[in-house]
């Protein structure tokens, strides 16, 4: 098993850091079209297992995207991510590598009682990210001139939430999203003669709004129906309302003889409703398989009133395998150790011009146990998007991420003796 890891590792690798015609900080060039690039990320064991995520449940891992995956928790759990992005891009003619490290979000899972599936979550996750340079030449009459174009920001999401199973095998949950954020945008114009001057624009957009995401999850098809082969299937589904952001956008021109405010305008930037659909299904007690659609009605998508024409409905398909830790006793350390496999395919929200942005990646992972209840997991991602036709950009695209999970005992009452 663990040779059969280190070959998918070194071939997932290989291709993706080879040396690049040049590199440096940032991201992809398709993250300057709506509120940039959309996070699917509940974690660094749902993405290895593809980004599966809505019909997972487990005593000791939290489901930072269905608000019902959490009734299950034994203890008290805690996680935080690191993520780290590369993207080669290409048009076909150029090539660029570009990387980005962030902390990819945390968040906490209290039970309050076990018996009634009654927990509380809290915590935060990147929604979008904007994070892009693109330098293009031109020629006006006999003077030469470059125009920068860059883009930075996105938006957060911080996250109330409580989880409960009312009736046997229905675990509900209800969370409240709080989005907020930054975009900035930039555009310099510099010229190869020094009697012109250099000019700059910037335009910063300042959202925030409240929605609210639903979440169940059924683990009794099995009683339900006296099949005992499905005893380890579960279902969920989660359904978030949509979002109108309040947002004020301003404007700034920027020249050599000082800054200059042009605009402040106020309006209302719509993130539109989504709906997802997934299973898990534990066989023999050691392999757990995973599948999720997940659809995003960005047609109705409005920024300022406004739907702009690169924008489309998006839908995910992702599946995952997870093989689960041995259960002896005493037996060596890697045969504690989880080992996930998965991929995805994703239609993106973008289309440029009459040309969709479409993403498949294969995904892989680990998850190590490090104490009693504490587990560091890990996952790589390598996949491909976009295409170099009508001169668009094609991206190799490196995902790794680092999630600490803890698992602690708060509130446990010492008796004396």
């Amino acid at each position: 098993m663990k040779a059969c890891l280190a070959s998918l590792l070194i071939a997932v690798l290989l291709p993706a850091l080879s040396p690049p015609a040049f590199g440096g900080s940032g991201g992809s060039g398709y993250s300057r079209y709506g509120i940039g690039d959309i996070r699917y990320f509940a974690g660094s064991r749902s993405a290895a297992l593809g980004g599966t995520t809505i019909a997972l449940m487990s005593p000791t891992s939290l489901n930072r995207l269905n608000p019902a995956g959490q009734t299950k928790l034994l203890r008290t759990h805690f996680t935080g991510t690191f993520s780290y992005e590369g993207f080669r891009t290409t048009d076909g003619s150029q090539s660029a590598f570009l990387s980005t490290g962030t902390f990819g979000g945390a968040f906490l899972a209290l039970p309050l009682s076990i018996d009634d599936g009654l927990t509380f979550s809290a915590g935060f996750n990147p929604y979008s990210t904007v994070n892009y340079k693109i330098r293009t030449e031109h020629t006006l009459g006999s003077e030469n001139y470059s125009n920068l174009y860059s883009g930075e920001g996105g938006l957060s999401t911080a996250v109330l939430g409580f989880s409960l199973t009312p009736l046997d095998s229905l675990n509900l949950g209800l969370r409240l999203n709080y989005l907020s954020g930054q975009l900035r945008i930039g555009s310099d114009v510099t010229f190869t003669s020094t009697e012109l001057a250099a000019a700059k624009y910037r335009r910063t957009v300042k959202a925030n709004g409240f929605g609210l995401t639903l979440g169940f999850i059924y683990t009794g098809l099995g009683r339900v129906t006296g099949l005992k082969s499905l005893d380890g299937l579960n279902v969920g589904a989660i359904f978030s309302t949509a979002t109108d952001l309040n947002a004020t956008q301003e404007n700034i021109n920027i020249s050599p003889v000082g800054e200059d405010t042009i605009a402040t305008k106020e309006g209302k930037i719509r993130i539109p409703v989504s709906a997802g659909f997934g299973i898990a299904w534990l066989l023999g007690e050691k392999y757990l398989v995973a599948g999720d659609i997940f659809h995003q009605q960005w047609s109705d998508f409005r920024f300022y009133d406004v739907h702009p024409p690169q924008i489309r409905n998006s839908t995910r398909i992702s599946l995952g395998l997870e093989i689960q830790p041995s259960r002896e006793v005493g037996g060596s350390y890697w045969k504690k150790v989880a080992y996930r496999f998965g991929a995805y395919y994703l239609s993106s929200y973008y289309q440029i011009g009459t040309e969709p942005i479409n993403e498949v990646a294969l995904t892989t992972g680990l998850g190590l146990p490090i104490g009693a209840d504490t587990r560091l997991e890990l996952a790589l991602e390598y996949g491909r998007r976009g295409t170099t036709d009508q001169q668009l950009l094609r991206d190799n695209i490196l995902r790794f991420s680092v999630t600490l999970n803890v698992g602690e005992k708060w509130f446990v009452r010492v008796e004396e003796e």
